[in-house]
């Protein structure tokens, strides 16, 4: 940042359903319900279900939405057979199953209708299998239907906010290149074709001590510090700021984390529209919407090497764009397809020329033969280069921590945060999310089952994917406080140290070079553990939590919001 500029980046996200001004639905199939179901399924969910997911299908806290962007997203590739089964399966919360066959098939139909799909002649049944995609838009067709109310509200909204963009002069004309991403038919592949001037390719000492102006990956370093060493802003200056100007981002789930380069800012939006701005004027240099498989919210981050910016998408594909000009350089898919589909949430990292990449955002929990995994890509090429599962298999290393469980009820591992990197020792860390399903006395496991590498940190080499240790935080986690979140590396004197805090709050401090137990501090009050052994960091659970039973609620601080959750921590060096 030069002495002469001060700026303030203004990234504006908008959540939710929204139906712009002349939008129109996507033409779909006629859904395979009845309008006799959605109507009483409209009056089964409210009864049954609207007291935790909303009468409008919103969501709160941790009842997810079930009508709009994050209901599509989540469900858009998956079947109403799978909708109806999950269901079934838990719901109620307090009572899962308790429902008759044909109330679940009732609800099933009223959340599609509200997602806007058209009643056809043909009953729902337990065994209809449709993609939800091909008969569901997220948006109604038009108000009046079933949430038809919240729709037309909040469209009505943010196409006021909008109106009042485009009337701002030069704002308008910026405002435009959003404005239309709502559209059905919208365009895809390089849709603004430009060029980043004296763009300098990322070398591997720039990786690893970056010019200060820039922030080249998410939480700016490899140590994943979350802190600039800038210091033109003051607290006697910061009073003078103003804002230099506004880029408004695509509609959806928006948790996006830019990068800076040589005075370009890049950035994902929901939908998988990667764009490159110029950080001084705010004006779009190239634009790319990728693929028909593009899908989802924003990820948490995207990453840059040499010439390159890769992204990840919801559907679990990996795309390296060239950073000049934002043409596709390759597409990998992540995963092997045949056993079901995957998801990410969050971007990679790259580790001299490995692209490595985690998986998570609700495919983990599916109990399948393959089980979710850390996997690494060749920077130049895409090709995979190694997987290491986070799930053990009663064959692999640490199998028996899940007892007699069969493998293909042993689910979970997600490892949905970006990862860090410490280039002499030569090791990633990874935090690795609960176990599935989240009690243990769900998913059949024993009360003292360590069920690796589930809350754990894990350090594997990136050339070949190998595991250096491992330290597991909550042995057998039971309440969905997982340990999944970022891992800030420090050093004190000679002594490398790696740092992360889970749902529970408490900070743990391990040694990085071999996992060993230092210490830990406890930042907020929580009543799930009774005791944290000190030599070696053992959690000791409350015996009413160990002796739980499915169906009975557990009364637990934190909830399972956390003390603290995906948004980062800082590390500041003074």
């Amino acid at each position: 940042m030069k002495k002469q500029l001060a700026l303030v980046l203004a990234l504006v996200g908008v959540y939710g359903v929204v139906k712009m001004s002349g939008q129109q639905a996507p033409a779909v199939a006629a859904g395979p319900f009845t309008q006799a179901q959605a109507d009483q399924g409209r009056a089964d969910y409210q009864a049954n279900c609207a007291s935790c997911h909303q009468a409008d299908l919103s969501g709160q806290n941790n009842a997810a939405p079930l009508a709009g962007t994050s209901f599509m997203s989540g469900w858009g590739n998956r079947t109403t057979k799978d909708l109806l089964e999950t269901i079934a399966g838990t719901m109620p919360a307090n009572n899962p199953s308790t429902l008759t066959e044909q109330a679940y098939l009732n609800i099933t139909a009223f959340i599609l209708a509200s997602n806007g799909s058209r009643p056809g002649n043909a009953a729902l049944t337990a065994n209809t299998a449709v993609g939800i995609r091909t008969i569901a838009t997220g948006v109604l067709a038009q108000a009046g239907g079933p949430g038809g109310g919240r729709g037309a509200g909040r469209g009505a909204a943010a196409g006021g906010a909008r109106g009042g963009a485009a009337a701002g002069g030069a704002a308008a004309g910026r405002g435009a290149a959003g404005g239309g991403r709502g559209a059905a038919a919208a365009p895809r592949g390089l849709t603004i074709a430009g060029t980043v001037k004296n763009f300098t390719p990322l070398t591997e000492a720039n990786m690893k001590s970056q010019d200060p102006n820039d922030w080249i990956m998410i939480r700016r370093d490899y140590k994943a510090t979350n802190y600039s060493a800038l210091n033109q802003i003051t607290t006697s200056n910061v009073k003078d700021l103003q804002l230099q100007w506004v880029w408004s981002m695509a509609d959806g789930t928006n948790q996006s984390a830019p990068i800076v380069h040589g005075g370009t800012v890049f950035i994902n939006n929901p939908t998988n529209i990667v764009q490159a701005l110029d950080a001084k004027t705010g004006e779009l240099i190239w634009e790319n919407r990728l693929g028909e498989n593009a899908t989802g919210n924003s990820q948490r981050g995207l990453a840059m090497y040499d010439d390159k910016i890769y992204v990840t998408t919801g559907d679990a594909h990996i795309y390296a764009l060239d950073a000049r000009t934002g043409v596709l350089r390759w597409d990998t898919v992540i995963g092997d397809r045949s056993d079901g589909s995957y998801s990410t949430s969050s971007g990679p990292l790259v580790a001299k020329g490995h692209v490595i990449q985690g998986l998570g955002g609700g495919k983990c929990d599916q109990y399948r033969q393959e089980k979710c995994f850390v996997s690494s890509y060749n920077a130049q090429t895409g090709k995979l280069e190694w997987k290491f599962y986070t799930i053990a298999k009663t064959a692999d290393p640490g199998g028996d921590s899940w007892g007699k469980l069969s493998d293909l009820f042993r689910a979970g591992g997600d490892t949905w945060i970006t990862p860090s990197y410490d280039p002499d020792l030569n090791m990633i860390y990874f935090g690795v999310a609960q176990a599935k399903p989240w009690m243990r006395a769900s998913r059949g496991s024993s009360n003292f089952d360590n069920v690796l590498y589930t809350s754990s940190t894990v350090a594997l080499r990136p050339k070949d994917g190998s595991l250096a240790w491992h330290y597991q935080h909550a042995p057998g986690e039971s309440l969905d406080l997982d340990e999944v979140f970022e891992r800030v590396l420090v050093d004190i004197g000679d002594q490398k140290v790696v740092f992360t805090i889970g749902k529970p709050g408490i900070l743990w401090k391990l040694d990085r070079r071999n996992g060993q137990f230092l210490g830990y501090k406890e930042t907020i009050f929580q009543n799930v553990f009774e005791s944290i052994d000190p030599k070696n960091g053992t959690p000791t659970y409350r015996g009413d939590i160990l002796e739980q039973q499915t169906g009975q609620w557990v009364d637990s601080c934190p909830s399972t919001e956390g003390g603290h959750n995906w948004q980062a921590m800082s590390y500041v060096p003074s």
